[in-house]
Parts: C-alpha cells; sequence; structure tokens
C-alpha cells in the first residue's frame, strides 16, 4: 500500500461520505430557516415600525443634533472636496484626451465592423421588417369589421363628450 492510496482513501471516506450526507440535511436547515423567517417577517416588521414610533421622540433631538453636525461637517470640508473633485476631473480629462488617439482607431474599427454585419444581414433584416409590416396589414385588415361596427358606438361617444364639455363651458361663461 502506498502513502498515496490511504491518504486517498482516508480523504473519500472523511470529506466525500459525510458531505454528500450533509448537503440535503443542510438544504432542509436553510429552508426550514427560510420558511420561519418568512412566516415570522411580518411580525418582525410591525415590532420594528412600532419600536421605531415609540422611540421616535428621543430620536428625533439626537437625529436634528446629528444632522445639523453632518451638514456643519461637509460645509467646513466643502472647499476640500470641490478642490479634489476639480483634481480627478482634471485627471480623467487628461487621461481621456491622452487616450482619445489610440481610441478613434479602435472606435473605427467597431463602426466598420457593425457596418458590415448590417449590410451583411440586410436581405434577413429587410425580410422580417416586410413581416412585420404585412402581419400588421394583415391584423388591420382582420380587424376592420369589428372596427367599423364600432365605429357609430366611438363616434356617438366623442360627440357625447364633446357637447358635455361645451355645455360646461357654457355654464362656467353663464356664471362669470
Amino acid at each position: 500500500l502506498s502513502i498515496f492510496w490511504v491518504l486517498n482513501a482516508f480523504t473519500q471516506f472523511i470529506f466525500h461520505n459525510p458531505i454528500k450526507s450533509l448537503i440535503p440535511q443542510a438544504v432542509n436547515l436553510v429552508s426550514s430557516i427560510a420558511e420561519a423567517v418568512l412566516e415570522s417577517a411580518p411580525d418582525i416588521i410591525k415590532s420594528l415600525a412600532d419600536g421605531l414610533l415609540s422611540a421616535i421622540s428621543k430620536l428625533a433631538p439626537s437625529l436634528a443634533k446629528i444632522v445639523t453636525e453632518i451638514i456643519s461637517a461637509l460645509i467646513k470640508l466643502l472647499p476640500k472636496i470641490v478642490s479634489a473633485g476639480a483634481k480627478v476631473l482634471l485627471s480623467l480629462i487628461k487621461g481621456i484626451s491622452d487616450t482619445i488617439p489610440k481610441l478613434i482607431p479602435q472606435i473605427v474599427k467597431v463602426v466598420v465592423e457593425i457596418t458590415k454585419t448590417l449590410i451583411g444581414n440586410l436581405p434577413l433584416i429587410l425580410n422580417a421588417a416586410l413581416q412585420l409590416i404585412t402581419g400588421l396589414a394583415q391584423g388591420l385588415l382582420d380587424s376592420m369589421p369589428v372596427l367599423i361596427e364600432a365605429l357609430p358606438l366611438i363616434i356617438t361617444g366623442i360627440v357625447e363628450f364633446l357637447v358635455g364639455s361645451i355645455r360646461g363651458l357654457l355654464r362656467l361663461t353663464n356664471m362669470a
């Protein structure tokens, strides 16, 4: 027996067998925990909301002080923040301006390849567009009897709306 064979057998026995049996147990455990959390989630949220509402009177002054302190600190730091932002922006602009001459040939290559691909697939694209237009036209033609049948109802509804609106406007002008 070689040491390799013994180590391999030991590894197989210790790690693979228990893990194979632990995985289904772990899945069941996670599933039951998730189920319990989902069942108690509304109660947890309600308790959290109740606790926040009952503590709001105590929290409000502290929160106001915290917000005031944060705003004061930001105002004091604003010149440094703006300066740092300007330095970052200048570095970004310099980096872009240094990179543009290298990027443009690559961009041109990409545009040329996209154009070639579109031109190569133009018959397929045009065929698909034609099928789409044909389908739309056929759908409209098939729907014409329903539209024609509903036309009096549509026209009546529009006319009644307009007449009602005109009457409402006339009442408003008579009141003035």
